[in-house]
């Protein structure tokens, strides 16, 4: 049954009011089709025709997500294009947390990107100036949109303030407070370098970045890890770069990098400072999992496992970072302090699998003086004096764990 033809349908379609219409303005063969049938395009006598582009330009989304909606409905029927946005949205709202899962904020991202391209090309100088530019624009009382601050980079005149109040905070002056306010899920400092590198392709990130100063590299790491998204290009010069600051920034709040990619090729890097982080964090768990497995004391530098294991004897946590994942490592310090703290509240399998790699990396001594002091289990005191029995304690310990379930 075709709805032009099927006036009970259209009826049905036209029960909505003010609050609840689909978008700005009914289809056009809609309202023909109610014409042909004599049917009201409206239940309540609500009509609206599409408004036009100027008075979509007469009135800007809110910053709520429902005050959104006009925008919203005008970029999705093709009243409001892309490019228009560039003149019309307030610079600084570029990327509030409520307009994310929204059509048009999606198209203002990369319409701005190939604006900046075609505009600035690859000279580092001009955008620098525009990022100057946005700066200033901070402190004026007009919300300037990007086509005005592009306009004012380029002619060498940035907005003069105007008594304004600054949008955003001062950027954290150290890796450690960048740390900090990221801990703190603390978005709200703005730093429009890192605002424009986020748009730019990668031959713009290397003319820039070095730019920045010997700070750059962790304050772009930082205001990388705002945000949902995590640019490629950016992410490919601060991991070739291997800044120290910059990848202990990335490391110990990877977390925000959950889902991209980014916490695989952290671990690549095989950095004793860079694998602390998804530890510390607990994700993900194939990354916490091949950090600990693979941190080895005697080589040379401090391993995951010997950092671990002295903050936590300085801290007043109940367990180490990373938690009973380092019962399975090569450290026989951590791996002993663990059981003899925790053994007896521990399941079985997480003893078996501790008493296990404490003989393999401690040796049968090790174990043996473990088990006089009494921490373990009853079960898994009595697996240990078989194995210590034994000519070969690892044998027996890793045959009993194999039929226990996998410690979760």
């Amino acid at each position: 049954m075709e709805v032009r033809r099927a006036p009970e349908v259209l009826r049905a379609l036209a029960a909505y009011g003010p609050a609840t219409a689909l978008g700005l303005a009914p289809p056009r063969w809609f309202a023909l089709a109610c014409a042909v049938h004599r049917v009201p395009p409206s239940e309540d006598g609500f009509a609206f025709e599409a408004p036009s582009l100027a008075q979509v330009r007469a009135r800007l989304p809110e910053t709520y997500g429902s005050g959104a909606r006009h925008t919203e409905h005008a970029y999705v029927q093709g009243v409001l294009p892309a490019d228009e946005l560039l003149t019309l949205l307030p610079a600084r709202r570029l990327l509030p947390d409520d307009w994310r899962q929204l059509a048009f904020a999606d198209a203002w991202r990369p319409a701005l990107a190939r604006r900046l391209r075609a505009e600035l090309g690859t000279d580092p100088g001009a955008w620098l100036r525009l990022a100057a530019t946005v700066t200033a624009s901070e402190g004026v009382a007009e919300e300037l949109a990007w086509g005005s601050l592009l306009e004012g980079a380029r002619c060498g005149g940035g907005p003069a303030a105007r008594g304004g109040t600054p949008v955003g905070r001062t950027g954290p002056a150290t890796p450690d407070e960048a740390i900090r306010l990221l801990e703190r899920g603390d978005h709200l400092w703005a730093w429009p370098e890192g605002t424009l590198l986020r748009l730019a392709d990668a031959e713009v990130v290397d003319a820039v970045l070095p730019r920045l100063g010997p700070d750059g590299p962790w304050l772009l790491a930082a205001y990388l890890l705002r945000y949902d998204r995590t640019p490629r290009a950016v992410l490919d010069r601060l991991l070739a770069d291997r800044d120290a600051d910059a990848l202990r920034v990335l490391a110990a709040q990877s977390r925000w990098l959950e889902g991209s990619g980014a916490v695989e090729r952290l671990v690549v890097l095989d950095d004793p400072e860079v694998d602390l982080g998804p530890v510390a964090a607990l994700d993900p768990r194939p990354a916490v999992h091949r950090n600990v497995t693979r941190s080895r004391p005697g080589t040379g530098r401090p391993s995951v496992g010997a950092r671990v294991l002295a903050d936590w004897r300085a801290g007043n946590s109940a367990v180490p970072a990373g938690g009973l994942a380092w019962l399975c490592s090569a450290g026989p310090g951590l791996v002993e302090e663990l059981l003899e703290k925790e053994g007896s509240r521990l399941g079985l399998g997480h003893q078996l699998i501790g008493c296990l790699r404490l003989v393999e990396h401690g040796g049968a001594d090790r174990l043996a003086g473990l088990a006089r002091r009494y921490v373990l289990g009853r079960s898994a005191t009595t697996v240990c004096a078989k194995a210590l029995a034994s000519a070969d304690p690892a044998a027996v310990l890793r045959v009993r764990f194999d039929r226990e379930p996998a410690p979760g």
